[in-house]
């Protein structure tokens, strides 16, 4: 049956974007009632036309009818009923060549294989198959009678007979000489049946060549087992379920999800078996359920209900004092609750009744699609700004921190230090009266203020004289404000407050100078009389620039040392080689107005810094020398312990010198490094004897390096001579090499020959011989140079020789095997004793064409006159040797072929007397 054509137009897809242009882009309240029914009626008839579009296009289709259409298909009746363009035996150890198959229960008898046929346990044939590397090559071939317009099923189970099975069978089914599906691979255990199938669809066919397909055209492992081929016609009984009618919430998604098939079409387009859909209006949802040429349909109807909102608005955050409000949501009709809420209804809520902190409020508006919110409310605690009296004060009063009932607030008003603190000083005011402010922020703050009298003071800070020397002049002390009084040791009027330092004597003298009275102020000094400095330098050097550093010293030891290589101005620590070659002006001075200066000159002579020089390279291979030679100075020490200006160095090391000069300064030289190299050693190892075509690796030793002759650098190289040839190898390790070098014979392939292709008689025997070499091995496993096979089919045999040098070659010959004619039987014969035509014998054959053969002859009364199982036995015309009467007789003959085909003929006979 062809396509509906007509069908077409039905299409369901552009309905569904009618339909939801109708129904989404535009609003279907305001299209009339009727008008809304009739394009819901319209699509469902089109959904109706498709799905039977669908079911006329494609037969449904999951499994056979259980009619088995194929004969033999499990091979019980062992080579019979099928065709193939492979070679059939039946001998051990036969399926050694590609292209060859046998039917049996037990595949260990031909090729070594294990396993057994598909519906074990017990003795079961089935077709065992060595495959070859020929694409499109027909294994198994069977022609049928078939309904046209028809679908049916066609399935094998296969199984991998190869334990290797690294290229497993690769297959595929054609009808009337055209694939069905695609090409299916056996798996890679051994012994494991594996099924595949394909539907097939006859179309105007009437007859159905069915046949199984090699496409595997790797030349080993490819070794099968095929059983129970079967042909039926379709049974479908698939049923999709898409769930049960549901509703949701508007706005809300579902999860619809379809079962029983294999692949999937909704009527949204979606291809998967779930679906996530969110309609905003009522829908109906249909699904088409596919599996193979199977399908079936289901729908699911979803109904909206509307959702509510129950979002609340935010509020706060409030003080503790805040009057009640209501609390507002998105939808009302809900109920409130949480600590706070006074009516439920209304969503009332009083901090009051709360008191401070965070706390939480629910809405809920009831219902399937109702909804639920919560918000956090915060309420503050007022705040109390009273700030504590503070003063009078005096203006010489230490600061003070003022406070307030509640802390946390900004202090702000003269004198006022600390904004955070409060902290008040009357130093920074100065004497007055002050309006302080205190402010705490926020919306639940308060402000105070408050007023801090501050009275003046007197100010007895003393002016410091500074340091004085024993013999100085006497000095006259001051202070902020006068009419104190002056004492301590050195005052020589404590009035006036003159200070004599040759009275007082040295050392260090606390002065106090007091203000009476309530506000007054008392103050002190020490004054320091020191005696008179020597700075006098103690001489030092000359120094070597790379002496330790040492410590200058003067008379006096508490003053400043400056000067180039003077690293510590305390202590007088100086470094000549900071200092470096040459005079250097060193200056020490005792600070202070008693204090005192010295400098003297310090000579520093330079480092000397030996060169070390070679008379040949630092690196050098094992049994050579380097001299090194020092420049010249007064006396050497080389790392050796060796004293000469030169010494010869013949092993690897770092070598040094150390030397001294004329004003007995000493330096060390920079290090030089000496390599010694060993000298390698080149050795190649490798085959020196190989066939021709054949590569050899060749391996070089004895170094680190390597280049060979063919200019490759790496340590092993691989090179196929295409006669004989000489490899060199040059090994080295740093500048040190070796040469190493091998001879690499090849020898010739030998001249293998089996012989000539020939043609030979049906079942007659043949005699093959080989030669060229000394060892042989033929296909069939033969190890003789010659051997006589006898053949029933077109046979190939090749055979690899093998030479003195173990050199081989292949060749092989084919042997051509005619076909046996079709047997004659002679319609009539005449047994009178006159020497001719007097025996009835089956012409045109020979027993070699057959295996098994039943020649029978009945009267027409059915009964058996003659019988015989070869052709050179005829029937002379009597029975139980008595000569029969003249008549029509009736002839039965089977005949068994070797390679398994079996044949019959029957017809009449004309005894003539």
């Amino acid at each position: 049956m062809g396509f509906p054509y007509a069908l077409i137009p039905l299409y369901p897809y552009p309905l569904y974007l009618f339909m939801f242009k109708y129904f989404f882009t535009s609003n279907p309240s305001e299209h009339p009632r009727s008008t809304n029914y009739l394009v819901i009626a319209i699509v469902l008839i089109q959904i109706f036309l498709w799905l039977v579009f669908i079911g006329y296009s494609f037969s449904q289709c999951s499994s056979g009818n259980g009619y088995e259409m194929i004969f033999n298909g499990n091979f019980s009746s062992g080579n019979f009923g099928f065709t193939t363009d492979y070679s059939y035996c039946n001998t051990s150890g036969c399926l050694g060549p590609e292209g060859y198959y046998t039917v049996d229960d037990d595949p260990a008898v031909y090729n070594g294989w294990s396993g057994e046929g598909h519906t074990f346990p017990g003795p079961d044939s089935f077709m065992i198959v060595n495959g070859a590397p020929v694409a499109n090559q027909l294994v198994w071939c069977q022609t049928i009678s078939v309904t046209a317009n028809t679908w049916y099923i066609f399935s094998t189970w296969v199984s991998t007979m190869d334990p290797s099975a690294y290229s497993p069978a690769e297959l595929q089914f054609s009808i009337n000489g055209i694939p069905v599906g695609s090409i299916f691979t056996a798996g890679t255990a051994q012994n494991v049946w594996w099924q595949f199938y394909e539907n097939w669809y006859s179309g105007a066919a009437t007859s159905a060549q069915i046949c199984i397909v090699n496409q595997n055209t790797a030349s080993g492992s490819n070794d099968f087992g095929l059983d129970d081929i079967s042909f039926q016609g379709c049974e479908c009984n698939l049923m999709v379920n898409a769930g049960n009618d549901t509703s949701i919430c508007s706005g809300e998604s579902l999860q619809l999800t379809a079962n029983g098939g294999v692949t999937y079409l909704w009527s949204s387009g979606e291809t998967t078996a779930s679906i996530t859909k969110s309609p905003a209006n009522d829908t109906l949802f249909y699904v088409i359920a596919s599996a193979g040429p199977c399908s079936d349909t289901d729908s699911v109807f979803v109904t909206i209900n509307p959702s509510f909102d129950a979002t609340i608005n935010p509020a706060g955050p409030f003080c503790s004092n805040t009057p009640p409000i209501d609390l507002i949501a998105a939808d009302t009709g809900g109920i409130w609750s949480g600590t706070g809420i006074t009516n439920t209804v209304t969503g009332t809520f009083d901090p009051s009744v709360s008191g401070s902190g965070t706390h939480k409020i629910y809405y809920i508006i009831p219902g399937l699609c109702g909804g639920a919110d919560s918000v956090s409310i915060t309420i503050n605690p007022s705040l109390d700004a009273a700030i504590a009296p503070a003063g009078p004060l005096c203006a010489d009063d230490p600061p003070l921190n003022l406070s307030a009932s509640n802390s946390g607030g900004l202090w702000v008003g003269t004198g006022i230090t600390n904004p955070f603190n409060g902290t008040f000083s009357p130093a920074v005011s100065g004497p007055g009266t002050f309006q302080i402010y205190y402010f705490l922020t926020g919306t639940c703050g308060d402000t105070d203020s408050v007023s801090i009298i501050v009275t003046g003071y007197l100010d007895a800070t003393i002016t410091p004289p500074g340091s004085l020397c024993q013999n100085g002049s006497p000095v006259l002390l001051t202070a902020a404000d006068t009419g104190g009084v002056w004492s301590g040791t050195g005052i020589v009027n404590q009035d006036s407050g003159i200070f004599d330092p040759s009275f007082s004597g040295t050392g260090n003298f606390v002065i106090i100078y007091t203000i009476p009275g309530s506000c007054g102020d008392t103050d002190s000094v020490s004054i320091t009389v020191n005696t008179s400095s020597d700075a006098t330098i103690t001489p030092a050097g000359p120094f070597c620039e790379n002496e330790t550093p040492v410590m200058l010293s003067a008379t006096d030891s508490i003053g400043v040392w400056s000067g180039n290589g003077i690293t510590n101005s305390s202590t007088g620590a100086f470094d000549p080689s900071a200092a470096g070659p040459g005079t250097s002006l060193i200056t020490y001075t005792i600070s202070g107005q008693c204090g005192d200066s010295d400098t003297v000159y310090i000579t520093v002579y330079a480092t000397p810094l030996p060169v070390i020089t070679a008379n040949e390279p630092l690196s050098f291979c094992d049994g050579d020398t380097v001299i090194l030679t020092s420049s010249l100075f007064d006396s050497y020490l080389w790392s050796t312990n060796e004293i000469s200006q030169s010494i010869s160095v013949i092993v690897s090391g770092i070598y040094s010198v150390t030397v001294i000069d004329s004003n007995n300064c000493s330096g060390t030289s920079q290090p030089v490094s000496v390599t010694v190299t060993n000298q390698p050693v080149a050795v190649i190892t490798g085959k020196n004897s190989i066939c021709n075509g054949m590569n050899i690796i060749l391996t070089a030793s004895g170094g680190s390096g390597y280049v060979w002759s063919t200019g490759e650098t790496s340590q092993s190289v691989t090179v196929i001579p295409d006669d004989n040839a000489q490899y060199f190898v040059t090994v080295s390790n740093g500048s040190c090499t070796d040469t190493a070098s091998i001879s690499v014979t090849v020898n010739p392939l030998p001249a293998a020959f089996s012989g000539n292709d020939t043609v030979i008689e049906f079942g007659s025997t043949v005699m093959i011989n080989a030669s060229g070499g000394i060892y042989y091995l033929w296909s069939n496993g033969s190890t003789d140079s010659g051997m006589s096979v006898k053949l029933y089919s077109t046979a190939v045999f090749s055979v690899t020789v093998t030479d003195e040098n173990n050199c081989t070659s292949v060749d092989s010959v084919k042997i051509t095997v005619l076909e046996c004619p079709e047997p004659f039987i002679p319609s009539a014969f005449s047994p009178n004793g006159d020497n001719f035509n007097d025996v009835l014998f089956i012409r045109g054959i020979s027993d070699e064409c057959f295996s098994e053969m039943r020649f029978h002859i009945y009267n027409r009364w059915g009964e058996e006159v003659f019988q015989t199982a070869t052709v050179n036995t005829g029937w002379d015309g009597s029975k139980n040797n008595r000569a029969l009467d003249a008549g029509v007789f009736v002839y039965f003959l089977s005949m068994k072929y070797p390679v398994g085909e079996e044949k019959t003929m029957k017809g009449n006979i004309t005894l003539v007397r």
